[in-house]
């Protein structure tokens, strides 16, 4: 499965730290996927949770080859359940998914064609809870990390690093934060990026506690900040996210991007424009893939809009996207599989066999050669799937 973010050298990684001194960012963890939710990638496939009109759920798949989004097996449907999605995703050749159930969590195990192979069933007042609304999963080739919480007993808890084992189906917590609040934004080495809350250490403001960027080292557990998250004279809560092995980036302002590398401890920003180039506005700025990634800006008016590719490693822009017209769809960047863009057109409603209404997502898979040279070849995928 190739993913977004990090080139995995484990026997590398035995003799390294996350120190800056190393030359040579590896890591044993790689991010599965940045957001647990309902899209996560397979080999050559995306998976996608869907929910039918009558609240029932199922597991669909969108493939390269077939050039369709069809429904993955029988065994992925299930009834009415708390969660509205489901969160699933994909890793060392099996399907997992999350679902809430009253004050319990389920993780199901699959086969990468939908087969049941087992699952955990985890107390939420008195076990664990996973966060999978915002965190990413974290793998190290053998136990998946999520955040959550760790409870000692029902009015006991605590926010926590979860690890899952995969093979023994068990969970445990391998971090707990006495005080404040995380998301894990990424790996660098063998260390968890963190954005943090810890307590504030400035006496003139008047805050319980401040936002912090920290790496947490997965085989130390110690702690080491590496800056506060500020922006001007306030205490923001903007986030930053991976960018690539040693990089890590923000948007606080509309015109440019914010980087930071931990290898170097330099701050510097991110030229997503050049004087003169006709655009001013950064609105998104994708997950990178292929040591690229896809911005979409506008100019100074709001007048024009325009899609580029930009690569990592160059600096250099390539316009794959460009329009004047208000409201015309443009493509979403949604996932990277195998050479290729997985995208959104926009949706469009349909109706179940129930006779209710359903708004269907309109997919489409672009060749990464061709954005990269400023084609936006769409490959429309063709939904099969018979909504009840």
């Amino acid at each position: 499965m190739k993913k977004l973010f990090i080139v995995l050298a484990f026997i590398i990684m035995l003799l390294s730290g996350c120190s800056a001194t190393q030359q040579q960012p590896v890591s044993p963890y790689t991010v599965i996927d940045s957001v647990l939710g309902s899209r996560t990638a397979g080999d050559g496939c995306v998976y996608k949770s869907i929910r039918h009109t009558d609240g029932t759920q199922a597991i669909a798949v969108m493939d390269i080859n077939s050039g369709t989004k069809k429904l993955l097996n029988e065994e992925t449907e299930l009834g009415m359940v708390e969660d509205s999605f489901g969160g699933i995703f994909y890793t060392n050749g099996f399907l997992y998914r999350i679902l809430n159930i009253g004050n319990y969590q389920e993780i199901e195990q699959f086969t990468a064609d939908g087969k049941f192979v087992t699952e955990i069933i985890i107390n939420n007042d008195t076990e664990f809870w996973i966060d999978h609304y915002r965190t990413p999963v974290i793998s190290d080739g053998e136990k998946l990390y999520f955040d959550g919480k760790v409870y000692h007993d029902r009015w006991d808890g605590s926010n926590a690093i979860l690890s899952f084992d995969p093979t023994t189906m068990t969970m445990e917590a391998v971090y707990e934060f006495a005080e404040g609040d995380f998301i894990i934004a990424g790996v660098y080495k063998d260390c968890f990026i963190l954005n943090s809350t810890v307590p504030n250490p400035h006496p003139g403001v008047d805050k319980e506690y401040i936002p912090v960027v920290e790496l947490l080292n997965m085989k130390t557990l110690e702690r080491e900040i590496l800056f506060e998250n500020t922006y001007e004279v306030e205490y923001a809560g903007n986030k930053w996210f991976q960018l690539d092995s040693e990089r890590i980036y923000t948007s606080f302002s509309f015109n440019d991007m914010p980087v930071y590398n931990i290898r170097t401890r330099e701050r510097s920003t991110l030229p997503v424009h050049n004087e003169g180039d006709g655009y001013y506005y950064v609105f998104s700025i994708t997950e990178p893939a292929d040591d690229r990634t896809m911005v979409w800006t506008s100019d100074k008016d709001y007048t024009k809009h325009s899609y580029y590719m930009y690569n990592l490693k160059t600096g250099k822009k390539t316009a794959v996207y460009e329009s004047a017209v208000s409201g015309k769809k443009y493509p979403s960047i949604l996932e990277y599989v195998d050479g290729y863009y997985l995208v959104s057109m926009g949706w469009e409603t349909i109706t179940a066999q129930s006779g209710r209404k359903v708004d269907e997502t309109i997919y489409a898979w672009i060749k990464a050669d061709d954005l990269y040279n400023g084609k936006m070849n769409l490959e429309y995928i063709t939904n099969t799937v018979e909504y009840k």
